[in-house]
């Protein structure tokens, strides 16, 4: 039996798959359709502190895989939200429920939070960072890092319950906006939005959308997503709920491999209203066709080369082999000789000569040299000691990348013509 299950800053999720804000209306809608209880979570309709009646139409203009969209946040305001749509969906709805907040200003950005914090029934509150300050030129907060971090800080001033900050696109570098999330407090990121595009009628000869330009989303972007999800999970520490073009249970197994630790499914929700459920009905037999038991093992599993996996279990042997053998000659060997002496035992040259020629005259030229004079180490500005542990990973990446066997090159053909460094590394073992 597999285990789609997942785990949200506390909150547990049966599977990662969330419906996402503005392709879900607030969830219950569905509800005549199938049962949305399958679903792990819902992010409901962007909402604002007053009711809003959106952008002038058209609204939509279809694009190839995937759509234009400029609604203009169209929702009740807050309060109805409150009183009235997060009820209704509890009533046919027992799953966990992620409020999506908008603003255009700091202010309007904490009254929201503080009031949706207070809501029994919200599990987790998400912050849409892409609108326009209108104390700023109209420009988003998504788009600086500076303003980023100031809308996370104020909001976590007032919530008690975990705050994802879901981030724009349309910005130079994701990762210093997610980064500057992450130093105002956020919880986790949500990412990414819609990508902004253009569509033009041939016959009018004017864009399609009264707004001229919009949001683009759909199974085109999913490249530029995964991508960017990639990047913000290696500079960050939050978990991620990934979003773009999500249309598949394989592009759910794919997201989360590149650091989603939720998926959320988007436009593909407006192509076909059984997208979701589908998807979660996929998953079991996806999880089966690549060897997965559990979703929460494979966050992140792409950044983990199997290699790298294997070589930590036995970069820890070998550090402990280093210190054995520094300690042994410590008393009799200047630390230049010392280096040398701990190199050569490392990296045994038949071995690494068997596993990865550049490795091989990688460590014969420093072998060599270490006793000989301290120069090349001080050009590399490193200390004896950082060199000698910056050349040890690089063996283990070098020979542990070709044989992928955890250490059993190391038991097998390491050290074999040096007797003392040998018995004291099995003993380790």
């Amino acid at each position: 039996m597999v285990k789609t299950n997942v785990n949200l800053c506390g909150v547990k999720l049966q599977n990662p798959v969330v419906p996402a804000s503005g392709t879900f209306g607030f969830g219950y809608e569905f509800s005549d359709i199938y049962d949305i209880n399958v679903l792990g979570a819902i992010s409901i309709k962007g909402t604002t502190r007053d009711n809003r009646f959106g952008n002038p139409t058209p609204r939509i203009a279809e694009c190839t895989s995937g759509l234009i969209n400029s609604v203009g946040l169209q929702n009740p305001g807050i309060d109805a939200v409150i009183e009235k749509e997060i009820p209704r969906l509890r009533q046919v709805y027992s799953q966990p429920i992620i409020s999506n907040i908008s603003g255009f200003s700091i202010d309007e950005y904490v009254e929201c939070c503080e009031k949706i914090n207070a809501v029994d029934d919200v599990d987790i509150i998400e912050v849409n960072i892409s609108c326009p300050n209108v104390h700023n030129g109209g420009m988003s907060f998504g788009t600086q890092p500076e303003n980023a971090e100031a809308v996370t800080k104020a909001v976590k001033k007032v919530t008690t319950k975990p705050v994802f900050i879901k981030l724009t696109p349309n910005v130079t570098d994701i990762v210093s906006i997610a980064k500057a999330c992450e130093q105002g407090g956020a919880d986790g990121i949500s990412l990414i939005n819609t990508v902004q595009g253009l569509r033009i009628n041939l016959n009018k000869r004017k864009p399609v959308i009264a707004n001229k330009i919009g949001g683009f989303s759909g199974r085109a972007i999913f490249p530029i997503a995964l991508r960017m999800v990639w990047q913000v999970y290696e500079a960050v520490k939050l978990p991620i709920m990934g979003i773009g073009g999500v249309a598949t249970a394989e592009d759910v197994v794919e997201m989360m491999m590149a650091g989603a630790t939720a998926v959320q499914v988007g436009a593909e929700n407006l192509v076909n209203p059984y997208a979701c459920r589908d998807i979660i009905d996929n998953l079991p037999a996806v999880m089966a066709k690549y060897k997965i038991n559990d979703l929460s093992e494979i966050i992140g599993e792409a950044h983990k080369h199997p290699a790298a996996v294997a070589a930590q279990s036995a970069g820890r042997l070998v550090i402990q082999y280093i210190c054995l053998v520094t300690q042994f000659f410590q008393q009799f060997c200047p630390l230049s000789l010392q280096l040398q002496i701990a190199l050569a035992y490392i990296a045994d040259l038949r071995a690494i000569r068997l596993y990865s020629p550049t490795g091989y005259r990688q460590f014969g030229q420093f072998a060599h040299g270490a006793s000989q004079s301290s120069v090349k180490l001080t050009q590399t500005g490193l200390t004896e000691i950082e060199f000698l542990f910056q050349i040890v990973a690089a063996s283990l990446q070098n020979f542990m990348t070709a044989e992928q066997t955890g250490i059993g090159p190391l038991k097998n053909t390491l050290f074999v013509h040096r007797p003392l460094p040998s018995l004291l590394f099995q003993k380790l073992l």
